[in-house]
């Protein structure tokens, strides 16, 4: 390589279905032969890194399955099936609340059968209001970065229960 031309360098660390892994290096000169070495060096002991962890999160997305199975069978309360639902729903997505609501049509209003954070709480809605009852109407999921931005959004339900909604999202049935 000539002296005084910069280098970059470039080693592909792995891959899969959904993505390429690289280590890209930029000198303002050229690489010398050990740093090349070195590099390579750190290219495998990344790739194998990568590889530990994307097992790991596998082995604890199967031991999650397991957990879901497990829990799901030990009970025939649909109550308590719901609550177990939400609950492995609320922790699989780093989510601090969750809330199951049921439509009522008599009432033409939406209310909480269970919910993570409710304690006692029961949250009810006309039918109209709000983004549970806008999913409930439409049939489409809403996913939001900042729930007081939209004007769907009743923010008088996280007065009354102290709690600031900061993300949401909301999936029909």
């Amino acid at each position: 390589m000539e002296s005084g031309k910069s280098e970059d360098r470039s080693v592909q660390l792995g891959s899969d279905a959904f993505r390429v892994r690289v280590l890209e290096v930029r000198g303002a000169q050229p690489l010398r032969d050990t740093v090349r070495g070195q590099l390579d060096l750190l290219a495998r002991f990344a790739a194998l890194a990568l590889a530990l962890a994307e097992r790991r999160r596998a082995m604890e997305e199967l031991s999650t399955i397991i957990e879901a199975t497990k829990r799901l069978n030990s009970t025939l309360y649909l109550g308590e099936l719901i609550h177990i639902i939400l609950n492995l729903a609320t922790r699989q997505t780093g989510a601090a609340r969750g809330t199951v609501f049921l439509v009522d049509r008599e009432r033409d209003e939406i209310w909480s059968l269970v919910g993570t954070g409710l304690e006692e709480h029961v949250i009810r809605l006309p039918a109209d209001r709000g983004i549970a009852g806008w999913v409930a109407r439409e049939g489409c999921t809403v996913r939001l970065d900042n729930a007081y931005d939209d004007p769907r959004f009743e923010p008088d339900i996280d007065r009354k229960l102290g709690f600031k909604t900061r993300q949401l999202l909301c999936l029909p049935r």
